[in-house]
């Protein structure tokens, strides 16, 4: 039997552009037949320019397989009340029932309420690298 699921984690290091205290930050995370594995959705705070954030655990929704994981996408959405650009890099981190891990980031992202210079949402493939157990 394939491993599954159990634990989802991500790290933010804001950039030189702060996530502002109100904004909503949503963190979805898909397998490769779309089905959400985790989830969550909070404001979080602020998240100050130059500093770590996280990690933030993420709802486990669907014990998908690592294989399927690993050919899936995270989307990272924000919105704001008013208006909020934000600058980061992210690390995700997904742990699996045999102790594997499955890790992705990606780096000088940015996103933006609808009239900034960024989206609201970014998607990103994750095809990270599986460390065993």
């Amino acid at each position: 039997m394939a491993p599954t699921l159990v634990n989802a984690s991500i790290e933010f290091s804001t950039l030189d552009d702060d996530k502002d205290q109100k904004t909503l930050l949503t963190v979805t995370v898909v397998d490769f037949e779309r089905v959400v594995a985790a989830r969550v959705a909070s404001r979080f705070g602020q998240f100050v320019d130059h500093t770590e954030s996280g990690p933030l655990n993420l709802q486990v929704l669907n014990a998908s397989t690592g294989t399927s994981l690993q050919r899936g996408a995270v989307t990272i959405r924000i919105d704001p009340e008013g208006d909020d650009t934000w600058k980061f890099n992210f690390f995700l981190l997904l742990t699996f029932s045999d102790g594997s891990t499955l890790q992705a980031g990606a780096n000088h992202l940015g996103l933006s309420d609808a009239n900034g210079d960024f989206s609201q949402e970014l998607t990103v493939g994750i095809g990270g690298i599986v460390h065993g157990p």
